[in-house]
């Protein structure tokens, strides 16, 4: 980058992304994290699914903690489709940490694999509260 241009960031390429979802290999292996295994037909249907449930939301800023698996792939597949932003948080940052990011971040939203740790970080999110 020239000194003195503006720092763009790395966006991914939407079209890019549909296109490799929507191949014609739907049996071939798309994702496998030594538990969990989609081919590319499922993991199609997976981030459809996860797409339509984050139309569903009125969050506009949402936060990812989750381990580096299948379920991860499908949750930042869809946020990209989606064209939300996507904070991914460590697993190892401490519950201050995470609750720093959350707050200065502004997120609203937060997609997790560990339904316990968000009623330690955000227990007004999980009980309705303010």
């Amino acid at each position: 980058m020239l000194a003195g241009s503006r720092l763009s960031l790395a966006v991914p390429d939407v079209n890019l992304v549909q296109a490799a979802l929507g191949c014609n290999v739907d049996h071939a292996i798309a994702v496998d994290d030594g538990r969990t295994r989609l081919s590319y037909g499922a993991l199609r249907d997976a981030v459809c699914e996860a797409r339509s449930s984050l139309a569903a939301m009125p969050a506009r800023r949402i936060a990812l903690l989750a381990d580096n698996g299948v379920g991860w792939v499908v949750a930042d597949l869809a946020l990209h489709l989606e064209r939300l932003p996507n904070v991914p948080l460590p697993a190892f940052f401490t519950d201050a940490q995470l609750r720093h990011v959350l707050d200065d971040a502004g997120i609203d939203a937060l997609l997790t694999d560990d339904p316990e740790r968000p009623a330690r970080l955000l227990p007004h999110w999980v009980d309705g509260g303010t």
